[in-house]
């Protein structure tokens, strides 16, 4: 075959020739002992189409939303629709939504249904929508992420149900994936607030209770060694929690500078000697907590490490390069750094209380 015989192997002549369009064959028939004929001849491999089985058959709706609202045209650029939409959708007892007072300031506050739902609802696929329909047009939101079962608050400007109602929610808050409200912190407007009291309705899901407070950092806690970030959504980034430690080591020096001298000059000696052992082991938990995160980004480390040595094999044989896992580590080293910086500021504070407790003993 091919002018091969291939040592006589049957499986490897099938092989190859079920691997070649056309392959062309030498074959000999002999009678006997005799000399035998040859004939050359070709053979054409052809790939024959089952026929499709109606029953196996599934419709693909590949309509876009660009295309379904192709033909309402100019209207959908009214603002009066979209304000009478959003009235109407309002007024249903799902969106129903509560004022809430950020800063002096009162807000509407609706608990928004997940992307995948509102999807689902007009039939169409999520992951062909426009991010103005999924996320809200000309809308900020702060941590958000990708995920189409996570619902979202909306904030609007003046009541939705109202007569003077907007087309479209200020901003947008991601909600924690366990659904949990009270006792969160969240980024409003670039500032930090604590929510005081939530809670959802049973039977609609929507936003019962609400109401939030600002939050500033606990000094006291903080000599525990516990964490501002503590409260914050663990699906939150990175960049959130290092902004919240940062709070919390500026908190802190304040309270260093301001509180302290005034707390030590009213202590006794037992009051002096639990503020000497909150604060060791609120050092011995922060430097534990460190630790681990240190050992976290060295872990990393060595597996970036090991991936770029795979991609410079990979790209040697001519192989795909393995892809990075996960995001980059600057906000995970600079939250180390932070924690680094706390413990160094709460040894300087054990130093104060130390020798207060040493004066107090004599």
């Amino acid at each position: 075959m091919d002018g091969q015989n291939f040592q006589w192997q049957l499986p490897t002549l099938l092989y190859y020739a079920t691997r070649r369009p056309t392959v062309e064959v030498l074959a000999q028939k002999r009678s006997g002992w005799g000399k035998g004929k040859e004939k050359r001849f070709q053979i054409e491999l052809q790939k024959l189409e089952a026929p499709v089985d109606p029953s196996a058959a599934e419709v693909e709706d590949t309509t876009t939303l660009e295309q379904v609202l192709q033909p309402l045209g100019p209207q959908l650029a009214e603002p009066a629709l979209w304000r009478t939409l959003a009235r109407l959708r309002s007024s249903t007892p799902r969106f129903a939504p509560i004022p809430v007072v950020l800063e002096g300031r009162t807000w509407w506050v609706v608990r928004g249904a997940p992307a995948a739902q509102r999807s689902h609802a007009i039939g169409l696929d999520p992951n062909r929508q426009p991010r103005w329909l999924i996320r809200g047009e000309n809308a900020q939101i702060p941590g958000a992420t990708e995920r189409q079962d996570l619902a979202f608050l909306e904030f609007w400007e003046a009541d939705p149900c109202g007569d003077a109602a907007v087309a479209a929610p200020a901003f947008l808050c991601a909600e924690p994936p366990d659904q949990v409200l009270k006792g969160r912190l969240l980024r409003l407007r670039g500032h930090w607030f604590e929510v005081a009291e939530a809670a959802l309705d049973p039977g609609s899901g929507r936003l019962a209770k609400f109401r939030v407070e600002p939050w500033k950092a606990d000094a006291l806690s903080l000599l525990r060694g516990e964490l501002p970030a503590r409260n914050l959504d663990p699906s939150a980034p990175v960049a959130d929690l290092a902004a919240l430690e940062q709070l919390g080591n500026e908190a802190l020096i304040e309270w260093k500078t301001r509180a302290l001298p005034g707390l030590l000059a009213t202590l006794t000696v037992n009051p002096a000697e639990d503020l000497v052992i909150r604060l060791e082991k609120g050092i011995l938990d922060l430097d534990l907590t460190a630790k681990r995160l240190r050992a976290r980004l060295d872990e990393e480390a060595r597996a970036e490490v090991a991936r770029k040595a795979q991609a410079e094999l990979a790209a040697k044989r001519g192989q795909a390069a393995p892809i990075a896992q996960g995001a980059s580590t600057e906000d995970l080293e600079l939250v180390a750094d932070l924690l680094d910086q706390r413990k160094a500021i709460l040894m300087a504070v054990l130093g104060n209380a130390k020798q207060a407790l040493a004066s107090l003993r004599r």
